[in-house]
């Protein structure tokens, strides 16, 4: 077996790197200090292959971060909101609901979305003020059409019309 020690390899003129015109086998670690050096194609083991059309990897990828938009990344579920486990939190079927990036959860469009079924209802609603407005459509008593503000006082719960601004209590009795 051969050894070959140098300290620097050039070319042959002496002024830049040596060509490898029938390639180079290298058992051990590669460590390259210059990231503007280009490749045609770089072969690692089975698993990795490196070419002017990307980087195909058979296995586990992992990265500690992403650069990109991510517009042609596949088998990525966008339906569905999953747990760690794989289990579905939130499920997408239309574009029914907005989730924005301001913490605001609502309907697409106006009057088209219900919170809840007849059959599956929310356990608790925990709210400030609760708005209630039928502003556009009419309702089934009168056929007029209302906006109204639930306000909690320390002993009492407050209403106010916001169409003419009249502010009512609600008479309380209490129970034992």
């Amino acid at each position: 077996m051969s050894r070959l020690r140098a300290n620097q390899i050039t070319n042959e003129n002496a002024n830049g790197a040596p060509n490898f015109p029938h390639g180079l086998t290298v058992t051990g670690i590669i460590t390259a200090t210059n990231n503007q050096t280009t490749f045609s194609n770089i072969v690692v083991g089975s698993a990795v292959t490196a070419n002017s059309q990307g980087i195909d990897v058979t296995g586990v990828v992992t990265a500690t971060s992403f650069k990109g938009n991510g517009a042609n990344l596949t088998g990525i579920d966008a339906t569905a909101l999953k747990d760690g486990s794989g289990n579905v939190i939130v499920q997408a079927s239309s574009l029914d609901v907005v989730v924005s990036a301001g913490k605001t959860f609502k309907p697409a469009t106006t009057n088209s979305t219900d919170l809840g079924t007849t059959n599956e209802r929310w356990r608790n609603v925990f709210t400030n003020d609760l708005n209630l407005s039928n502003e556009g459509s009419k309702n089934s008593v009168d056929g007029t059409w209302g906006d109204w503000t639930f306000q909690e006082g320390e002993n009492d719960i407050f209403i106010i019309n916001n169409r003419n601004g009249k502010k009512y209590k609600m008479n309380l009795t209490e129970v034992e």
